[in-house]
């Protein structure tokens, strides 16, 4: 991919650990020329791929210099002396940490509560985890919290087993930060920590939050959009590619929560979601109860193995396609079959340009052609950029 013409530093940072953290690229350069230089990667990536035609004006946070529009953050630790710290990755480094005390992505009530999860673990002498060795118990702290409701989700994540004063530290959450809904302890284990089992300490059994008109559930694993001030207009972008006109039978496909296709849901006629992970399947039937959304409906399993010629033939065809696929984008074995769907418009969100552009260019083969292409700025003060093409036959 491109590399980033990186604009001259022209602000000062406001984070004071932003020239040691990794978690930001730019907080150093002032919003509109981030934005610039965004447009102007993902425009040399696509090329001729992408007539200049079809290029919309990026869009971006309204905010002049957007702070504390995360609504998920993991907070690692690290020790000095005898004293526990919370840490964020190192830049520049593949395994280091530096200790934080603040972090301008959360809230301000992160920082009270990765601060207080610290303390309890110098406290109740915690051991920290160590991946290499995997030894230790304390692996990170994941906070979510609901922009729209205020709602604020907390796990303690560590590896298998449990040590003193998980009790003391979830009532010190309580009582010091009452937007707190819900305390987890949840132990993970295996050689990729992707076995997790969950333990609610206190409250709900996950957070809500809004995305435009629609009331959406949050639980500790599920994969919702991580910058909870921009989701809406992500979802306002891929409506406008869409096109609906209250006809469509649309597939949401790698779908979350539901989240999408539930926005989209009062300008088609029905929608047909896949999802893999029945973590987001469970939220996505919460969300259409709750919202009292009756024309979509949710099938678990990966896409590649879902879409057979049983399926097409129970539930129909579809008229357009929503793709918003993970970092590694489409499935070879997926990528190959859906030109023979016959969807007439697909509209294809990407969070990796990289393998976006792969796939592009398959389906391109196949007879479609981008029509539309609009970045959407999801991750400010980085060099990320979200992506929405639409490619019509």
């Amino acid at each position: 991919m491109p590399d980033i013409v990186r604009p001259a530093p022209d602000i000062t940072p406001v984070c004071p650990y932003f020239y040691q953290c990794g978690g930001c690229d730019s907080q150093d350069i002032s919003y509109p020329k981030q934005l610039a230089a965004k447009e102007q990667r993902l425009r040399s990536l696509f090329g001729a791929s992408v007539p200049e035609a079809a290029w919309q004006p990026i869009v971006g946070s309204p905010e002049e210099y957007p702070l504390y529009f995360r609504n998920k953050i993991r907070f690692a630790f690290v020790r000095e002396g005898d004293v526990v710290r919370p840490s964020r990755h190192q830049k520049g480094s593949e395994e280091g940490d530096i200790p934080v005390d603040r972090c301008f992505l959360l809230s301000p009530v992160g920082d009270l509560i990765m601060n207080l999860t610290a303390r309890a673990a110098t406290d109740f002498g915690w051991t920290l985890y160590n991946p290499a060795t995997r030894s230790g118990w304390l692996k990170h702290l994941l906070i979510r919290e609901g922009k729209a409701t205020g709602e604020i989700l907390v796990s303690l994540v560590t590896d298998e087993g449990k040590m003193d004063g998980l009790t003391a530290w979830a009532d010190s959450l309580r009582e010091s930060v009452p937007a707190v809904v819900s305390i987890f302890h949840s132990r993970s284990w295996g050689a990729t920590n992707t076995r997790f089992e969950d333990d609610l300490l206190w409250g709900e059994l996950g957070i809500t939050d809004k995305i435009g008109n629609f009331t959406c559930f949050v639980s500790p694993h599920a994969f919702f959009q991580p910058n909870g001030s921009m989701v809406t207009a992500l979802y306002q972008t891929i409506e406008k590619h869409a096109g609906l006109q209250g006809s469509e039978h649309v597939w949401d496909l790698y779908a979350g929560s539901a989240t999408i296709g539930m926005f989209l849901s009062g300008n088609a006629s029905k929608v047909t979601c896949i999802e893999s992970n029945e973590a987001n399947c469970a939220d996505a039937n919460w969300n259409l109860q709750k919202n009292n959304v009756t024309n979509v409906t949710v099938h678990t399993g990966a896409v590649e193995d879902v879409v057979t010629s049983a399926f097409c033939q129970s539930t129909g065809l579809p008229d357009v396609v929503i793709l918003d696929p993970p970092r590694a984008g489409l499935h070879e074995r997926f990528r190959r079959l859906l030109p023979n769907l016959g969807p007439k418009k697909v509209v294809y969100t990407s969070c990796n340009p990289t393998t976006c552009y792969r796939d592009i260019q398959d389906l391109g083969r196949a007879g479609y052609r981008v029509t539309q292409a609009t970045g959407v700025d999801m991750f400010p003060h980085t060099w990320h950029c979200e992506l929405v093409l639409t490619l019509e036959r």
